[in-house]
């Protein structure tokens, strides 16, 4: 039995009514659908929206981009003013089911004023048709960095209003909202002129928000029972401060979400035994998400706190928690169909950028001796000698890591001929979809391999120096040209990526890119010599493409403070 593609179930969050028996004569418009409306296009859809329970079949623009073509947003009033009253009457909403079972619509609830009463939690953050829309915009522009969910369950989740009857799905929800918008700038821009617009100033201002909310939601007994949903929320949440440049938030819910992954054992294999395949699929994820900020907390801040101990590290066989290589779509509760053979999955360039993160703290090799299996975690302890050493195998190792990906993943893959890599639409449909959420993949994969190699080669040269190591002119320069070659290679990288693409990898992007640019800065040569003349050109690339990237709120200060007490 065939099973839906990915791209099929990306933006069906809404149900799509049924179509109406077919009718005679030219079609006239009497309201443009939802997605019309926000986008001020002329819509084609011949739904009268008399009534509540109008059926129509799908505009052709929402047909050509497998949209749901809906009528929820409340239709302005026009004429006297006396007719408000019945314009809200009359307006379609969304029915769906509360907590009791009983069926209902914004039309039975609407008393004789000019405002609906509010029957959906989220509704004091904005309305509903956006919340949804925000919800749809991160499946297809963050879930393949971010996959906090399997993408069928959260469908029909969604669908059948699950937030309105569990406190951790809307915690949830709300927090993807968080990190949608405070990662996607040119997203909060769009929704704030939307036909019913946010009502926030500043990106800031709405993830505050949405953390009151979510802490609003937490029962007193809330971990009493661990859940993977209760370990996503502090998890986004973090994800959405740091975006916004507020660090020690960000740090503060890293713990805690940190916390919560120990408590669920994500490291441990084992843990698996009994839960169903989307589940084990989720937590897998969900240990390697973790991973990322374990490793930049060791290689970056060097910080004492920890998700894995050195123990648990070494005994941890990490291949067995690298998730499935296939799409969500071929994962159901007791079963996991094949991958189609035309079609690269999500998961492998998510496996591809947890063995790049795995290669740069320990050996991804079978386990041997000690030397070989040494990790970050235990390092400092050593000399700086046979730091050094360490340091040096793991660069050798991190560099041949991504050697043989897939040719949708190559570092040297270009934008189409005639495609302009500054002006790329971001929007796309089908296998264009797919392709574009692949390209924001490729862009991050081998940006943080370029990032994690040259954060090694200045730990390497950095321990030279603590050992009085005076280098010679000939190893100055072998040392500056490793660094223009990363340089160089991250520009080639970042120049046949469209901006668009790389937008949704956010600061996380912006802060690896500005940390290997930083690396030409103070070059030691003659402002005459070519390696100086080379540093200043990739310099002056760099702040090019940061210019087109670096959106945030505030100034970027995360290198320039501390309150956790390092490493000595």
């Amino acid at each position: 039995m065939a099973s839906p593609t990915a791209e099929n179930n990306n933006s069906r969050l809404r149900q799509n009514p049924e179509p109406p028996p077919p009718s005679k004569g030219r079609r006239q418009t009497h309201q443009a659908c939802d997605r019309c409306r926000e986008r001020k296009v002329r819509c084609d859809s011949a739904a009268a929206a008399a009534t509540v329970t109008s059926q129509c079949s799908p505009c052709r623009r929402c047909s050509v981009l497998q949209l749901p073509c809906t009528f929820l947003l409340p239709v302005k009033a026009r004429g006297p003013v006396n007719s408000l009253y019945n314009r809200q009457m009359t307006s379609p909403t969304s029915i769906c089911t509360d907590k009791q079972g009983n069926r209902s619509n914004a039309a039975n609830d609407t008393l004789g004023h000019a405002s609906f009463i509010h029957k959906y939690p989220t509704d004091s953050l904005c309305d509903r048709s956006l919340f949804l829309t925000i919800l749809e915009d991160y499946l297809e522009l963050l879930y393949p960095s971010i996959p906090v969910v399997h993408r069928p369950s959260f469908h029909r989740d969604v669908s059948k209003c699950r937030d309105l009857s569990d406190n951790d799905f809307l915690g949830l929800t709300i927090s993807i909202c968080a990190v949608l918008i405070a990662t996607m700038p040119r997203k909060f821009q769009e929704y704030q002129l939307s036909q019913t617009p946010l009502t926030f100033q500043t990106r800031t201002d709405m993830v505050h928000r949405c953390r009151e909310m979510i802490t609003s939601l937490q029962e007193p007994d809330h971990y009493d029972v661990i859940s993977l949903n209760k370990w996503a929320i502090p998890y986004l949440l973090s994800v959405a401060y740091f975006q916004i440049g507020q660090y020690n938030r960000a740090r503060m819910l890293e713990v805690e979400a940190v916390q919560l992954a120990r408590l669920l054992e994500l490291h441990n294999p084992l843990s698996h035994i009994g839960l169903s395949c989307i589940e084990t699929q989720l937590r897998k994820k969900a240990f390697w998400l973790t991973f990322y900020t374990f490793v930049h907390s060791k290689l970056v801040r060097k910080e004492r706190l920890a998700f894995i101990d050195e123990t648990s590290l070494q005994t941890t066989t990490l291949h067995k928690l690298l998730p499935v290589e296939v799409d969500d779509e071929m994962i159901l509760a007791d079963c996991i169909l094949p991958q189609p053979q035309a079609s690269l999955s999500l998961a492998t360039a998510f496996n591809l950028h947890s063995l790049t993160f795995w290669a740069a703290i320990t050996s991804t090799r079978p386990p041997g001796n000690i030397g070989e299996n040494a990790s970050a975690a235990s390092i400092l302890s050593m000399s700086p000698a046979l730091r050094i050493t360490y340091w040096t195998r793991r660069l050798e190792e991190l560099r041949y890591v991504l050697d043989g990906v897939a040719p949708q993943l190559r570092p040297w893959k270009m934008a189409s001929v005639g495609e302009s890599n500054l002006e790329q639409p971001l929007e796309s449909t089908g296998e264009g979809l797919k392709s574009v959420q692949l390209e924001s993949l490729r862009a991050d994969l081998h940006v943080t391999h370029l990032w994690l190699q040259s954060i090694i080669i200045e730990e390497i040269a950095a321990l030279k120096k603590s050992l009085s190591v005076v280098l010679d002119p000939d190893q100055l320069r072998t040392l500056w040209n490793e660094r223009q070659d990363i340089c160089h290679r991250m520009l080639h990288v970042l120049h046949g990526i469209s901006i668009s693409r790389l937008e949704p990898n956010g600061n996380h992007l912006t802060h690896k890119i500005r940390d290997v640019a930083v690396t030409l800065l103070g070059s030691p040569f003659e402002s005459t010599n070519p390696i100086t003349k080379r540093a200043n050109e990739y310099l002056q690339e760099f702040i090019h493409i940061l210019s087109c990237l670096d959106d945030s709120d505030s100034m970027s200060t995360v290198n320039m403070q501390t309150w956790i007490v390092v490493e000595s």
